[in-house]
């Protein structure tokens, strides 16, 4: 185990790279896109990019042009990428200067891409069901019934995306491909994209020309209702700051939340919200010493959580500087963030900037 004074946060690059060819199997090899907005789901957008583009994907979203800009001044290969939102009068240069393609949500975008020849090929976003980005319906309606209204603007892509993907028992997910159907009729010849990571494994007529995973190509589980079938990418652990044994009667860490009813050994990590570790965990999870579940003691702190360590056995006694798992093959992405009651995507994009970062490559 490594001693340190921080967190470490180990991220297979490998695991990344099989969880790709799972994807690219379940989607009968079609074109799989990659989403690495909020650099990477918090694990590192340019490292996460390089590792992908060696898969040979060569298709990335992000969530607006400052990520974008990230990505082009670190990677200079040739791929294609896109930017949720954020283009207005303001970022038209930026999206020119570092060639982003712009995804149209407004039919008041269209005017703006159209008046500049320099600006790579664009996508079109419907919206088909979340009242949230997108082309409304009676925008899209507005375009079915004026045609030039499309004219002269290079439309590589029509997207949309699911609401309700992973609860397969909704039908908002057919609904909503039937929409995105009649749609991509009116645009033939132009690729489109409706499934994330979820939406891949509901049924392979919702598949289309593109695909853009995210949490799935990040070890979470796509579909919640069974066994996860990716592979875990990352790993956390906390090095323990001080062991103490706590007597009957006393309590731990703010606002007494926890008695200890008879006298407890505990460890003190150096882990704690700051780093993305949910309060919501305050008593309610576990992690781990050499496979021994040691429960969190009292609520977290902002740097610190206390846990119970009195079930590991004297042979395997942890020391100052030994690491605890909190993420890992006993506790695993979305097991912390059931427990947490939140979502995998929460627990990761809230990762934070003290930890000390391994890439296995």
């Amino acid at each position: 185990m490594t001693k340190d004074a921080v967190g470490h946060l180990t991220i297979n690059l490998n695991a990344l790279r099989e969880n790709y060819d799972i994807l690219k199997n379940k989607a009968h090899g079609k074109e799989i896109a990659a989403a690495v907005k909020a650099n990477a789901y918090g694990l590192g957008a340019i490292e996460i990019t390089k590792a992908l583009l060696k898969k040979g994907c060569k298709t990335f979203f992000v969530a607006n042009p400052d990520e974008a800009i990230e990505l082009r001044n670190s990677i200079k290969e040739d791929y294609t990428l896109y930017s949720f939102s954020g283009f207005n009068t303001h970022t038209l240069n930026t999206y020119i200067h570092h060639q982003i393609s712009p995804i149209l949500t407004d039919i008041s975008q269209f005017a703006l891409y159209k008046q500049n020849e320099r600006l790579p090929s664009c996508a079109l976003h419907f919206d088909t069901g979340m009242n949230r980005l997108g082309l409304t319906k009676e925008e899209f309606h507005e375009i079915k019934n004026n045609p030039e209204l499309t004219y002269n603007i290079d439309i590589a892509l029509i997207l949309s995306h699911f609401s309700s993907a992973d609860e397969p028992e909704k039908t908002e997910s057919h609904k909503q491909y039937q929409r995105f159907k009649e749609i991509t009729e009116h645009f033939p010849h132009i690729k489109n994209s409706l499934c994330n990571s979820s939406g891949i494994f509901l049924h392979n007529d919702y598949h289309f020309e593109l695909l853009r995973p995210g949490i799935a190509l990040y070890g979470g589980n796509p579909v919640p209702l069974q066994q996860n079938p990716m592979s875990p990418v990352i790993e956390l652990t906390a090095p323990i700051a001080k062991i103490l044994t706590a007597k009957k009667g006393s309590t731990a860490g703010y606002n007494l939340t926890y008695k200890f009813e008879k006298d407890t050994e505990l460890a003190i990590i150096n882990i704690g919200y700051a780093d993305g570790l949910p309060r919501t965990l305050s008593n309610n999870t576990s992690f781990y010493y050499k496979d021994c579940p040691c429960p969190v003691r009292g609520r977290i702190s902002m740097d610190l959580t206390i846990i119970d360590i009195s079930a590991i056995p004297k042979k395997d006694a942890p020391i100052i500087g030994d690491h605890i798992e909190i993420i890992g093959k006993n506790n695993s992405l979305d097991a912390l963030a059931k427990n947490a009651g939140t979502i995998s995507y929460e627990i990761l994009t809230s990762l934070g900037q003290r930890y000390k970062r391994t890439y296995i490559d």
